[in-house]
């Protein structure tokens, strides 16, 4: 019988989960962890930089409140995304705005057709529904964005919808 999936790969997809007290019955709308270690997300990023990913967010892995499994806030979403080095991803949009900032890297974010170049330490505003796709520029080294996204109030009122694209005109500007 051969295996459909590699050794560990539930661990690798999975394991990254926080372990709560059982003693601790609190249970508020909004994460009661403050601190999100950055080596432990960077550690995540690197156990998945060879798994395929969503061929439109790349590497994304949402951190989320430790005891409910949801996101961080009732209304607000916080993702970490890597785009491995000369990646692009495919074009989509989807109800939900975004803000993303560049951790590290360098890039470009094509939105609704007009290319955005960016680089660490700026800021990328993303409206709801606009037609939008990452590149990552460099040939050597990964790209990380982090956002904070409206989804999860949306998700919460029915509203939240994600189209693919089939093709992408960028104006330059």
């Amino acid at each position: 019988m051969e295996l459909s999936k590699p050794d560990h790969a539930s661990v690798q997809l999975h394991g990254h989960a926080g372990l709560s007290p059982t003693w601790v019955k609190d249970r508020p709308h909004s994460s009661p962890l403050l601190l999100y270690s950055w080596e432990k997300t960077w550690e995540s990023l690197g156990a998945l930089r060879d798994v395929e990913g969503d061929r439109h967010d790349g590497i994304a892995l949402e951190y989320t409140h430790p005891q409910t499994g949801r996101s961080l806030l009732p209304t607000m979403a916080c993702w970490i995304q890597m785009l491995r080095p000369g990646e692009r991803l495919r074009a989509h949009r989807h109800t939900g705005s975004a803000v993303y900032y560049v951790v590290q890297g360098s890039g470009e974010t094509i939105i609704d057709g007009c290319r955005f170049a960016w680089g660490k330490g700026d800021i990328v505003t993303l409206p709801s529904w606009a037609l939008h796709e990452h590149a990552n520029l460099s040939a050597r080294d990964a790209a990380i964005l982090f956002s904070i996204q409206d989804r999860p109030v949306l998700e919460a009122l029915g509203l939240y919808r994600r189209r693919a694209a089939r093709t992408t005109t960028v104006t330059r500007r």
